[in-house]
């Protein structure tokens, strides 16, 4: 039990002088990170909302290799990690993805989860992908 105690006693010991600075380099870069991670989100949704299409998808281009159900809710989900949710782009989107007729796990689970962050009502998605 001794032991113990004194590998505790040790371990909380005031921290050297280089671990001093080392905490505050630390601190420094931590709190200047995301000020860095952010630069261009505002630019990447602008260039993400011109690749949206007519009906409200996204992709479904010659290049595309995934459905356009896939890319549709990668796109919101982006939209919704960043908190930009523009009518203008968000709403057709969703739109898009809510009247797709396809009722495999894949596009249920990713409708789901799009619409639960949304305020969708999600009963009748849940309730076809536990019979799929």
């Amino acid at each position: 039990m001794s032991h113990w105690k004194e590998t505790r006693v040790n371990f909380l010991r005031l921290p050297s002088m280089p671990r001093v600075r080392l905490s505050f380099a630390m601190l420094w870069v931590w709190l200047c990170l995301p000020l860095s991670a952010l630069a261009g989100v505002t630019e990447g949704a602008n260039w993400l909302a011109t690749q949206q299409n007519p009906d409200g998808s996204f992709g479904n281009t010659t290049t595309s290799l995934a459905t356009p159900v896939q890319t549709t809710t990668e796109a919101l989900r982006a939209y919704q990690a960043l908190g930009q949710q523009t009518p203008s782009v968000y709403v057709p989107a969703l739109g898009y993805l809510n009247s797709d007729t396809e009722a495999n796990t894949e596009f249920l689970a990713r409708k789901i989860l799009v619409n639960v962050p949304a305020g969708g009502n999600v009963t009748a998605l849940i309730n076809a992908l536990v019979h799929c």
